[in-house]
């Protein structure tokens, strides 16, 4: 028997290709869903309102579960959760998983490990052959130490859910991550003046060219 943390898009497909093969597995998540970070509900989601896919459906799909043809090319946040959901049911996923659950330790026992779980105040011990995590690496934020004093907001990108927040502001976007380029393209809407900070030059790319998912083509 085998243990799998998460079940995001790394954990599903983790989770599917153990079942494919018939290995005996049980799966946890803090969530009472499947979907992870793409799950907005999820109280432990860094999405915001606005977040789109950035690569397209045909390069992001699982190649035995494509996408249905009204999804659009860069599918809403709110699209990918159904996706997620409908590939846990259509592959019998759900039946593995016991949600709303913690892993709070993981130790090694003899030739496997005990995994320590909690829920609803009650924790339970078990051994597994192995152990596959998928956690997800945005789980938490990495806030940077910024010297001087600043007296206005100061926030990171996990707390950003909607561009109500800029209103009339004059805004300051540290980083060009995919989630800096979102939010400074909400934030130009709403906000008195924009700005973007970055250490070194970017290529911007649209989303489609002649036509095509820029990511399609190629490099």
């Amino acid at each position: 028997m085998y243990a799998v943390i998460g079940a995001g898009p790394m954990g599903l497909a983790t989770a599917r290709n153990l079942s494919k093969y018939d290995i005996p597995f049980i799966g946890f998540d803090l969530n009472s869903d499947v979907g992870g970070l793409w799950d907005i509900d999820n109280p432990h989601s860094t999405m915001y309102q606005s977040a789109h896919l950035i690569s397209s459906k045909g390069m992001t799909e699982f190649s035995e579960f494509p996408m249905p043809d009204e999804v659009a090319t860069y599918p809403h946040h709110s699209e990918m959760k159904r996706y997620f959901q409908a590939y846990a049911r259509h592959f019998d996923l759900y039946r593995h998983y016991e949600f709303s659950t913690r892993v709070v330790r993981v130790e090694r026992e003899g030739d496997g490990w005990q995994v320590t779980t909690e829920r609803d105040g009650e924790t339970q011990s078990r051994h597994f052959q192995g152990v596959l995590i998928a956690n997800g690496t945005l789980h938490k934020p990495n806030q940077a130490s910024l010297p001087g004093k600043f007296e206005g907001q100061l926030m990171h990108s996990c707390e950003y859910r909607d561009a109500s927040v800029f209103d009339g502001k004059r805004v300051l976007i540290v980083g060009c991550g995919n989630s800096a380029c979102d939010i400074a393209v909400d934030a130009v809407h709403r906000a008195a003046s924009v700005d973007l900070s970055v250490r070194r030059g970017y290529y911007f790319l649209p989303k489609f060219i002649g036509g095509k998912p820029t990511d399609s083509i190629g490099g």
